[in-house]
């Protein structure tokens, strides 16, 4: 990556320093081809492509990559080094002598494949040196591992069955949840809480289906690719295990929504209940208590970027200082830093944060929380279940081998905690009469 344009220099410096060169943005890369040493081109219909002529990332089909102190598009000035150590050494030796990198270079990036056929996965690294106008050279990486071949390990029919039955899964999950919308209507459907997790989980099944075989066409692409031009060009492995990564992310989030929808169990019996009523009856305390924690949140955030920004690497941008504080609020900060950066700012900065988030505002959070389990507690105490799970599913089997009508068995879906209230008086004033 190459910056193309420089930073005019102010004209009490222009007798000591020439020039400058500005930090690498989105969009401010240099996209020209040049000859050797970077001296312009004249002729470009005939010049071949070698590292002095810039491809996109369309070409090396690439993705942009985000590091440290900067995104990257993706394309750039390529250099394939040697399949041996003593032609690699020789081709950097060429590229130092030459000067490929020089003041404008901002970013360099280094990717290899490896392959591991004794396990099936492949490593898709990514070593990234990004070069700061200050001169000063910030390392970075990131290392894919992915498996590619997934039906190559003898349990082919069985990994496609259970892909089959997961398809099967979201459609016939979609067909139950529009028969229900439609007959509930949309009103009544999206009154019920479950009803958002369960269209999330047919969003994120059909996202899922979709990335699937969206990595299965670029896994195919790129390994005929590579079977193709072998080493005589570098494959790029990378949007593979991109799309890979992404379609476990999806998976992950599916499975959480899947197994939140465990808590549903949980209205078969009353006391198990007592967590959802509790976040029910805390949830306008508790939203007022994260406005004013976002609010002191911020104002810390912005403190400490301001104060600790130029000296401490995590107080350098604020997204880095909310990490940080997040971090401080669990205990996991070095203390001594804000310390050694400013010995009066920093412990003050430490003390009163500590003070008025860590202790104070933690505190307030689990009165909130206590005060609504006590509440409910009181509230259900004295409620008999009304359906006991087993008598629920040994009910519901008899129903579907025609030996029961089903009449009569109800499924408590929440707890009512004004019914309970009013049940718990009344037992309550019915004890004090007698």
């Amino acid at each position: 990556m190459f910056s193309k344009y420089v930073c005019d220099v102010p004209p009490t410096f222009r007798s000591i320093i020439h020039s400058c060169t500005v930090r690498y943005e989105w969009g401010t890369d240099d996209s020209r081809d040049y000859n050797t040493s970077w001296t312009p081109l004249v002729n470009t219909t005939d010049h071949p492509t070698d590292q002095w002529t810039y491809q996109s990332a369309f070409k090396l089909r690439s993705l942009p990559f985000a590091g440290k102190h900067g995104t990257y598009n993706g394309g750039g000035y390529v250099k394939l080094l040697g399949d041996t150590r003593n032609k690699s050494l020789s081709i950097l030796a060429d590229l130092q002598e030459s000067k490929w990198l020089d003041q404008r270079t901002r970013a360099v990036f280094l990717e290899f494949t490896l392959y591991n056929p004794q396990v099936n996965l492949f490593s898709v690294a990514q070593l990234l040196f990004e070069f700061h106008p200050t001169g000063a050279i910030f390392p970075f990486y990131q290392i894919f591992t992915c498996k590619f071949y997934q039906y190559g390990n003898g349990l082919e029919i069985f990994v496609a069955v259970c892909e089959v039955m997961f398809i099967l899964f979201i459609l016939t999950s979609t067909y139950r949840e529009f028969s229900k919308f439609r007959n509930t209507g949309s009103e009544e459907y999206f009154s019920d809480p479950w009803s958002y997790i369960e269209v999330a989980i047919a969003c994120l099944g059909y996202s899922a289906i979709g990335l699937f075989f969206q990595r299965l066409v670029i896994v195919n692409f790129t390994i005929a690719n590579f079977h193709e031009h072998g080493r005589e060009e570098f494959v790029n492995f990378f949007p593979a295990a991109f799309w890979d990564y992404i379609l476990g992310y999806t998976l992950a989030a599916m499975l959480v929504l899947t197994v939140l929808k465990f808590f549903k169990l949980l209205r078969f019996n009353v006391r198990m209940n007592m967590l959802s009523a509790t976040l029910k009856k805390s949830w306008k305390p508790t939203l007022h208590f994260y406005l004013v924690l976002a609010l002191l949140m911020m104002a810390y955030a912005f403190f400490g970027q301001c104060a600790f920004g130029h000296y401490i690497e995590k107080f350098k941008s604020l997204i880095d200082t909310l990490q940080t504080l997040f971090t401080l609020i669990m205990g996991g900060f070095e203390f001594a830093i804000l310390g050694d950066s400013n010995r009066v700012i920093g412990i003050v900065f430490l003390i009163t944060f500590a003070m008025i988030i860590q202790v104070t505002l933690i505190n307030m959070f689990i009165a909130i929380i206590d005060e609504s389990f006590r509440y409910v507690l009181k509230a259900t105490k004295e409620t008999s279940n009304e359906l006991e799970m087993v008598d629920f599913m040994w009910t519901r089997l008899l129903v579907i081998l025609g030996l029961h009508t089903g009449a009569g068995v109800t499924i408590p879906s929440s707890i009512d905690l004004k019914t309970l209230q009013q049940e718990a008086q009344g037992e309550n004033g019915s004890n004090t009469n007698n």
